[in-house]
């Protein structure tokens, strides 16, 4: 991240929540800012740490909260940034980047407390942030203003998804607004997958091989003791990419079977003993997930395959009666281990797409590792680098004054990935009847392997939750051309007789409150 700031060497830098200004003041060395806006609302507590930073010519000291909108909308003006000059919203006109104004924040708040029906009140902020990108509001309003966050373990998941069962709307939205969001420190990457959703183990050392290599080619290397256990992983062995060898999630209970064996060899379990009954359920356990792997790798080979029949239109007849023995061998699962099936189909797909569709998997670089230990409180934190870019105009369109396209997409989004792990088809049908007959025929790209698409149906279909940048602009496309479309107002009123706070667990309600 450091070569990349140099590009703003001499910016209005806007500091919200600095503490006692170690990373302000780091900042303030490396950027040399024409002005520093600090905002910290507890002046009584941080401000003699702040003394020999606010002694720097051009700093100025607000005892405001910058979370609070009204407080920051009085420092958004030439009263406090003379240089800068407002980008009115045109959707006929590409916002531009402004790298002479930059945004930091501290949003690892702890203990992290709920705001309505969002997780945390940082999480409320970050939609907020997102949300102001596409509508030019906020620092947005001066151009494509660059943010660094610093947030919480559980804030960043839900704006940088690692897998498919994160990626969610939030997750969505900053792919869509975003050149990009790298996490620049965080973590170990690997500890905090074996809490969560995992993935092909497969493909997080291919993610990993591929940012490493971005970092190769643009002469970055990672200090010493900063490396993640997955990165370490990496650079000792040598791999196929995931799809062509067994799928293997890696779970928390695979430390414990290791000390477990060490035992049982070492003749310290008893027969007969509470360990030696913990010690074969566990073998049980990964037994039946080797299975599982060899499974999911021979269905989704068969996928692929079944796709590039179609593509060629190799005996049509004999393609279709395999893809419903393909199909019914997925139904008739249980649910538990369909589910987890259809988990790596997706993963596979998102990872798979050029370039991989999650922000995640497009990183410039990986994180540095650092400890809960670093920070005070000893809670783990991470550095987001926050690139916002020119959305398409479609989604740009928002008010009563265009075409609403914009606000469109918000209710068609929110609906279809409340249920991100069905079929494209079978989802747009919720959020109005008749949409798959209405709009999904006017959207190549989504049968269209080399676009992220698949040409089968049912489970071979591709899903909500892997649908790509260039698909959601299509559906919204066709849905604005769509002659049967519902009128606004109308898609409100179904989208409020659903669940306002479906995403209570999830990005927040959709509707922008400021707090």
């Amino acid at each position: 991240m450091g070569g990349s700031l140099r590009r703003h060497v001499g910016c209005d830098l806007i500091d919200i929540y600095p503490g006692p200004g170690l990373w302000s003041s780091k900042l303030h060395e490396v950027l040399q800012p024409r002005s520093h806006i600090l905002m910290e609302p507890d002046e009584g507590v941080y401000a003699p740490f702040l003394q020999n930073l606010l002694s720097r010519p051009n700093t100025t000291f607000i005892p405001k909260s910058g979370i609070i909108w009204s407080d920051l909308s009085r420092i958004l003006d030439p009263a406090y940034l003379p240089h800068q000059v407002e980008q009115p919203p045109d959707v006929s006109k590409t916002p531009q980047r402004n790298d002479t104004l930059l945004l930091t924040a501290n949003l690892a708040f702890h203990p992290k407390k709920r705001f309505h029906s969002f997780d945390s009140v940082a999480t409320l902020v970050l939609f907020q942030f997102l949300s102001s990108i596409r509508a030019s509001s906020l620092l947005q309003k001066y151009g494509l203003v660059r943010m660094l966050l610093w947030v919480g373990e559980d804030d960043k998941r839900t704006i940088i998804a690692r897998s498919c069962q994160h990626r969610r709307r939030m997750a969505v939205d900053g792919e869509l607004a975003t050149d990009w969001i790298n996490e620049v420190a965080g973590p170990d990457e690997d500890d905090a997958a074996k809490k969560h959703y995992g993935r092909d183990h497969a493909i997080d050392r291919g993610s990993v091989r591929r940012a490493l290599s971005r970092m190769r080619a643009a002469g970055i290397d990672i200090p010493r003791g900063r490396e993640s256990g997955l990165v370490k992983e990496v650079q000792e062995t040598a791999e196929k990419e995931s799809g062509q060898q067994q799928a293997f999630v890696v779970r928390p209970y695979l430390e414990e079977l290791e000390g477990l064996e060490a035992a049982f060899a070492k003749g310290e379990i008893q027969p007969k003993s509470a360990a030696l009954k913990r010690l074969l359920a566990l073998r049980y356990r990964l037994t039946r997930e080797l299975k599982l792997g060899d499974t999911a790798l021979r269905l989704l080979r068969e996928r692929d395959a079944l796709a590039a029949a179609h593509e060629a239109g190799e005996d049509p007849d004999g393609t279709l009666r395999r893809e419903r023995e393909w199909d019914a061998e997925i139904l008739g699962m249980n649910k538990n281990l369909r589910s987890e099936i259809l988990g790596m189909r997706d993963n596979l797909h998102l990872f798979q797409q050029e370039p991989p569709v999650m922000n995640w998997d497009r990183r410039e670089l990986v994180p540095l590792t650092v400890k809960s230990t670093e920070f005070f409180p000893n809670a783990p934190c991470s550095l987001l680098d926050i690139q916002p870019k020119a959305m398409h105009p479609l989604l740009r369109a928002m008010g009563p004054r265009s075409s609403r396209a914009g606000d469109t997409f918000e209710l068609v989004l929110r609906g279809m990935m409340d249920c991100g792990s069905e079929p494209v088809s079978k989802a747009i049908e919720t959020v109005w009847p008749g949409a798959a007959e209405g709009v999904l025929p006017h959207c190549p790209s989504l049968r269209d392997r080399s676009k992220g698409g698949m040409p089968l149906s049912g489970y071979g279909e591709i899903s909500v939750r892997t649908l790509n940048e260039t698909q959601w602009v299509e559906i919204l496309d066709a849905w604005m051309k769509w002659p049967f479309r519902p009128t606004f107002p109308q898609l409100v009123s179904r989208m409020a007789d659903d669940s306002t706070a479906e995403l209570a667990d999830d990005d927040g309600d959709g509707l922008g409150e400021t707090l």
